[in-house]
């Protein structure tokens, strides 16, 4: 299914990517367009650039602008369904994750953001939102974050729709991530060797096409001399994943989430994106980089077995991890 599947009646601003029909905005009328531009978070400054002009024209100068908008005339059945079952009318926009595994929808009514959906569009979309239906129930418990606005079902497909969280999504400093990543900790501890995290990453590399994976893993585990505590693991700590509100730093998007995870993963993938992608580092400038924040006495040999992490997951998903493995065997 397509965005263009999910609309509701309504006029939208089709946001040019290289992937067609990619964010698709509400532009009825500049409050609802106002609301609208928060679905789209860019990172890089060529998209934010992009936005801020596309949102000065379709919020300050909506009646001008909106003319250039295409109109839809008909409410999917899939509107048509939020509306019957949760009895509001909606303005909704769309956006197509990156990893084309599912949709973002975001729901207004006119008292303003409802919430926003979380519908598959694939099997490994279905098996990552079931994922964060089950972090959220956990985390909810412990007050990390806040129950699911609402699980619901649509011709066989789960979804989710969850609350908005008002903040902004920007640089998070590495120690504000300290604060949140206490609350994932829970009382246990092991050695390596015993841990139930790297039990199930061995169990992994036992079926990987990249057969040196396993060996260098037992070989880091003989090597380690520490006891790590047993958390739960977001799986895909960044900056784009974390927004800063006036509690505090909140995380979102648990469809990595690991129940029996082990500590310092998440700071390690928190920094390593930062170093890779944002700050374009690589080889041993980047592990350097890593390693020198990460507040543990074994910075190199968490940084390997991340990696390790890492290559798995992005085998098991089919996407290319060169660059992993190439770090992995400096």
């Amino acid at each position: 299914m397509q965005p263009i599947d999910f609309l509701s009646h309504s006029v939208y601003l089709y946001l040019p990517s290289k992937e067609k029909c990619k964010v698709i905005l509400d532009v009825t009328n500049g409050g609802v367009a106002s609301n609208a531009f928060k679905l789209y978070n860019p990172f890089s400054k060529k998209a934010r650039v992009l936005k801020w002009a596309a949102k000065m024209c379709f919020v300050n100068l909506n009646p001008l602008f909106k003319s250039l908008a295409k109109k839809h005339k008909v409410d999917s059945a899939f509107i048509a369904y939020l509306e019957s079952e949760l009895r509001e009318d909606f303005s909704v926009s769309v956006y197509k994750a990156t990893a084309k595994d599912k949709l973002v929808i975001q729901l207004q009514t006119k008292a303003g953001i409802y919430g926003y959906v979380k519908f598959p569009i694939n099997a490994i979309g279905l098996k990552r939102i079931t994922n964060e239906i089950k972090a959220i129930e956990m985390l909810s418990e412990r007050g990390i974050v806040k129950p699911a606005k609402a699980i619901l079902n649509f011709k066989n497909t789960s979804f989710i729709i969850i609350d908005e969280l008002e903040g902004t999504i920007e640089d998070v400093a590495f120690k504000d991530t300290f604060t949140v990543l206490q609350g994932f900790k829970k009382t246990n501890q092991y050695e390596l060797k015993n841990h139930p995290r790297i039990l199930q990453l061995l169990a992994q590399a036992k079926n990987s096409e990249v057969t040196l994976l396993g060996g260098m893993l037992k070989q880091l585990i003989a090597t380690s001399q520490c006891h790590y505590y047993e958390v739960f693991e977001h799986g895909d700590f960044t900056p784009w994943n974390l927004i800063k509100t006036k509690h505090g730093v909140v995380p979102f998007d648990f469809e990595y989430f690991v129940v029996s995870g082990l500590e310092y993963l998440d700071a390690i993938k928190f920094v390593y994106q930062i170093g890779k992608l944002l700050k374009n580092l690589q080889g041993l400038e980047l592990q350097c980089f890593v390693s020198a924040q990460i507040p543990c006495e074994e910075p190199e040999l968490l940084f390997k077995i991340f990696l390790i992490k890492e290559i798995l997951r992005l085998e098991n998903d089919d996407e290319n991890f060169d660059f992993e493995l190439q770090m992995l065997q400096l």
